[in-house]
């Protein structure tokens, strides 16, 4: 009996969400081809403004009233999705019982344990935060953006455990630190926001003058490629994952929302708003402190055809960044140059290129 383009049924697995325990076992529950929405969610503003992975577990099959074999069957991605910043991968895990959770250990498994990083866990890092710290010496060199660490719990001993996780954001600030005994010393603290919960809770240490922890209780690691093939086939394919705001989409949240923040040094606001008048085409730029000091550091003009300050399209990407920067660039280099050599910062003053001022 000849098996028909319509015996071939893509069957739904027990629960199609985003929570660790998606996926699961195969149900009798059909996805029907062309029906919205029957296996991924629609794209919200909000993720697509900050970005989302949705991973959906699916089964093949056929159905047919005999048991002739189905030769050469195989999946793929004819037609990639019509918008560019949404991107679609297939992959297999081999495993029809596993969970969101163990497909998202298959996708980044392309990572493993690297070198042990300078520095130490500080303290007690509870299951949940969505940021860790640990200490260093000042000359060890900061994580960047984007890196993968991993912490390694009871490493080397019964019961390990271990989580790898994706820094988003770094501060800093330097410590003195006192022990009894030993000349004061100084350690660079460490905060590193991440793009998911810790999964476990992590012990930490108590800073030491001398960078030697006995009985470590929780390894901090950097990472190394493991599969070269699977690095190199998720940087070609998966960075399209995560969506990125169109800037004529981005104005017009500003416009809509009237509101828009960027964090500089973890203490400086940069808030870009609608000049409060009526039917304003005019967008502030202000400076703002977590103490409430406030001041418009520059202006910009949004036309009715799109155009900001009359020659920047609100379409194109990267001129729209580019702006951005050249607005804020005086006193970002100011900030940066404050805090670079810890000197004080006037708002004030800090507008005419002077960083040398007494706080206000």
């Amino acid at each position: 009996m000849t098996i028909l383009s319509g015996d071939i049924k893509l069957l739904a697995s027990q629960r199609l969400t985003d929570t660790p325990d998606g996926g699961g076992r195969v149900t009798g529950h059909e996805i029907v081809s062309g029906e919205h929405n029957s296996l991924f969610p629609d794209i919200s503003d909000l993720d697509r403004a900050y970005g989302v992975v949705n991973l959906r577990k699916a089964f093949l099959t056929v159905q047919t009233d005999n048991t002739d074999t189905y030769y050469g069957a195989n999946t793929t991605v004819l037609l990639p999705p019509s918008d560019p910043n949404v991107g679609l991968s297939l992959m297999s895990t081999e495993d029809h019982h596993d969970t969101r959770a163990a497909a998202r250990d298959v996708l980044e498994r392309y990572l493993a344990r690297g070198p042990k990083w300078r520095g130490f866990l500080y303290d007690t890092q509870l299951e949940g935060q969505r940021a860790i710290r640990f200490f260093q010496r000042v000359e060890v060199r900061l994580p960047e953006v984007g890196e993968t660490l991993v912490l390694v719990g009871n490493e080397g001993k019964a019961g390990e455990f271990e989580q790898y996780v994706r820094v988003l954001e770094v501060t800093q600030q330097l410590a003195k630190f006192q022990i009894p005994g030993v000349p004061e010393f100084t350690r660079n603290v460490v905060t590193c926001k991440l793009a998911d919960p810790l999964r476990y809770t992590f012990e930490g240490e108590q800073p030491t003058p001398y960078d030697v922890v006995t009985n470590l209780k929780t390894a901090l690691r950097e990472t190394v490629v493991a599969d070269a093939a699977n690095f190199n086939l998720l940087l070609q394919h998966c960075y399209t994952i995560w969506l990125q705001a169109d800037p004529g989409d981005h104005m017009g949240r500003v416009a809509a929302q009237g509101d828009m923040r960027f964090v500089l040094f973890g203490h400086f606001i940069i808030n870009v708003t609608l000049a409060d008048n009526f039917n304003s085409h005019t967008i502030e730029y202000h400076l703002e402190t977590k103490d409430g000091e406030k001041q418009c550091i520059a202006k910009a003009q949004l036309m009715a055809d799109g155009m900001v300050d009359g020659h920047v399209s609100n379409r194109d990407r990267q001129q729209v960044l580019e702006h951005y920067l050249e607005k804020i660039a005086p006193v970002y280099n100011g900030l940066y140059a404050a805090v670079e050599h810890d000197l004080p910062v006037n708002l004030k003053q800090l507008m005419d290129g002077n960083t040398s001022a007494n706080v206000a």
